[in-house]
């Protein structure tokens, strides 16, 4: 398990400056991450006073919105794609 020195070293490395100013000035922040292992959803925040993530993988490409099982209408509603 990583410490949260750790945490906030290996995410802040990629995070895009207007994110990495806004976790400096204290606030939570969403991101995006692209790296050679993958593309990633990321929230930085802080618990307890020390940095903390949570992170979840993103599918290389997006799913089709056919494949997805949505009720009626709702392709047509996402214009279609």
């Amino acid at each position: 398990m990583l410490d949260g020195v750790e945490i906030e070293q290996s995410v802040t490395s990629g995070l895009p400056d207007h994110a990495l100013r806004a976790y400096r000035d204290g606030r939570a922040v969403d991101a995006r991450l692209r790296t050679d292992a993958g593309r990633f959803r990321v929230n930085l925040h802080r618990e307890r006073g020390r940095a903390a993530a949570a992170i979840r993988v993103l599918p290389l490409a997006p799913s089709r919105l056919s494949t997805l099982h949505l009720p009626p209408g709702v392709e047509a509603r996402a214009g279609g794609r």
